[in-house]
């Protein structure tokens, strides 16, 4: 538990007006500009299975199937997207949702404001386990397509979790006023 406030009080720390608007300002790039240049550039191999990044469900035949319709080419483009892009992007929606989450939750609830760190270590196990299989292919490791579902489901989990904290403490906040809102930044 000592951990857990070490973290809470770091992320208050970090958050302020300045951190409030570069993480806005980032995530808004990441969403206009840099998620539909990933999703159009690696179209061409997931068009009609998608990736597991994606998708909130899927089985370890789902994700051999995404392996065999990505063809070799597809698999390596995606582990090295992996190691790219998808490095990149959970450290963006991390960042967002730690100062966000910090300034729409009061102290009580404090807690949820650890909840980014959740998803992000999720997805980071996620895509590494997806790789794998990726790399592996035409093998077909049940066991780690498992544990690519199950850090999958936790990471959708969490990130659904930090938009209800997001929607929730902000609208608290509103109705609370904002001048205390904008005090405690």
């Amino acid at each position: 538990m000592d951990a857990l406030n070490q973290l809470k009080g770091w992320i208050e720390r970090l958050t302020n007006r300045y951190t409030l608007m570069l993480s806005l300002i980032v995530f808004g790039f990441f969403m206009i500009h840099v998620l539909p240049h990933e999703m159009a550039r690696t179209s061409f191999y997931t068009e009609g299975v998608g990736t597991p990044d994606t998708k909130g469900f899927y089985t370890p035949a789902d994700l051999f199937d995404m392996a065999e319709h990505y063809g070799e080419t597809g698999r390596m483009d995606y582990v090295r997207s992996r190691l790219t892009f998808d490095l990149i992007w959970p450290l963006v929606y991390l960042f967002f949702f730690l100062v966000w989450s910090t300034v729409a939750t009061s102290k009580k609830y404090r807690v949820f404001n650890t909840l980014p760190v959740l998803a992000f270590l999720a997805d980071l196990l996620e895509n590494s386990f997806a790789s794998i299989v990726m790399i592996q292919y035409p093998l077909e490791p049940t066991a780690v397509a498992i544990l690519a579902l199950f850090f999958s489901l936790i990471k959708w989990i969490a990130i659904s979790g930090c938009l209800l904290v997001l929607l929730v403490g902000g609208a608290n906040r509103l109705k609370n006023g904002v001048h205390k809102t904008a005090k405690m930044v």
